[in-house]
C-alpha cells in the first residue's frame, strides 16, 4: 500500500536506492497506487517509473491526490516531465472491485487512453488473494479469482477490444498491505514477461508491448503463444499485429510447461478470439 510504504515520497526513494544496492541483481521500480481523486479514491491506478526518473513520484502524488484534480491533468503534468512515453505506465487496478458496470470500465479507459499513451492496461488479476472475499470484491465476486471485466466474455476488454482499442490485460500482482491478508509478491500472483534487456527500462518497454502473461496460482512455469500464417517470415508473439485476408489459413500455437508438483492435473486450454 502507498499508505503503508510511504510511496512517493522522499523516504520511499532512499529506502529503494539502498535496496538496491544491496540486491544489485535485483530490478526494483519505483510506483505506487494512484487514488484517483476525480473519482473520490474509488478507482486506483498503478503508476510505474523508470529508475532515471522517480524523482516525479514525489510531486506527483502531492499535486494530482487533491480533490477535483482531472485525470487529463495528471497525464499532461507528466508527459511534460518524463517525455519518453515508455519510462512510464498507468495500470487500471482491480477495475469491478466496487461493482463498476463494464460500461463504464470501458469508458474510463477510452476517455485515460485518449488523454496518454502511458496509460497500458488492466490489473486483471487483482491481488488480496488471501482474503474473503476473495481479492475484497463485492458486491460482483471475482471469476476464478480475476477480475470479471477482464475475465467475463463480452467484458470491458472484450468491448474495447472489439472497438479496436489496445489496452493490455491482465497482469498480476499482490498489492500487498499485511500479511493476514495477502501473499507476498509473486507467491502466489504473478506476471511473466519478455523483455528486450534486464533493466528497469526493459520491464516498462515489455508493459507497453504487451509482451507478457500473468498467473493466479503456482501452476504453470512457461507459456508461449505464436500466431502463423503463410507469408509471414517468424510467428507473431503477444503484443504483435498481424494482418491475415480473409480466407487464409492461421495457425495458433500454445505451449505451456507446469510446475513439477501440479504436473499430472487436469489442464485445459480454451482460445478466445472476436474476430468476425
Amino acid at each position: 500500500s502507498d499508505r503503508s510504504t510511504k510511496a512517493g515520497t522522499q523516504e520511499y526513494l532512499d529506502a529503494l536506492a539502498t535496496l538496491r544496492k544491496k540486491y544489485p541483481r535485483r530490478i526494483l521500480i519505483g510506483g505506487l497506487e494512484w487514488n484517483v481523486p476525480a473519482h473520490l479514491s474509488r478507482i486506483h491506478m498503478g503508476v510505474l517509473v523508470d529508475p532515471s526518473v522517480e524523482k516525479h513520484l514525489i510531486t506527483f502524488k502531492q499535486r494530482f491526490e487533491q480533490p477535483g484534480i482531472p485525470v487529463s491533468e495528471a497525464f499532461g503534468w507528466l508527459a511534460q516531465e518524463v517525455k519518453d512515453s515508455t519510462l512510464a505506465a498507468f495500470i487500471y487496478n482491480h477495475p469491478s472491485r466496487y461493482g463498476e458496470p463494464d460500461a463504464q470500465v470501458a469508458a474510463e479507459w477510452t476517455s485515460w487512453r485518449r488523454a496518454s499513451d502511458r496509460a497500458i492496461g488492466f490489473e486483471g488479476g487483482p491481488g488480496h488473494q488471501n482474503m474473503k472475499p476473495n481479492g475484497a470484491y463485492a458486491p460482483i465476486p471475482t471469476d476464478e479469482r480475476w477480475d470479471p471485466a477482464i475475465a467475463r466474455i463480452g467484458g470491458a476488454w472484450d468491448q474495447l477490444l472489439d472497438r479496436g482499442e489496445s489496452p493490455w490485460g491482465a497482469l498480476a500482482s499482490s498489492d500487498y498491505h499485511k500479511p493476514e491478508t495477502e501473499y507476498t509478491p509473486c507467491e502466489f500472483s504473478r506476471t511473466v514477461l519478455t523483455v528486450p534487456d534486464a533493466s528497469a527500462t526493459g520491464v516498462l518497454k515489455a508493459l507497453h508491448a504487451g509482451s507478457f502473461w500473468a498467473a493466479q496460482g503456482r501452476f504453470l512455469d512457461y507459456l508461449l503463444f505464436t500466431a502463423t500464417t503463410p507469408g509471414l517470415e517468424m510467428p507473431a508473439s503477444p503484443g504483435e499485429v498481424i494482418r491475415v485476408i480473409k480466407g487464409t489459413p492461421l495457425q495458433v500455437r500454445i505451449v505451456v510447461e507446469r510446475f513439477a508438483d501440479v504436473s499430472t492435473s487436469p489442464l485445459g486450454v480454451e482460445i478466445i478470439g472476436n474476430c468476425k
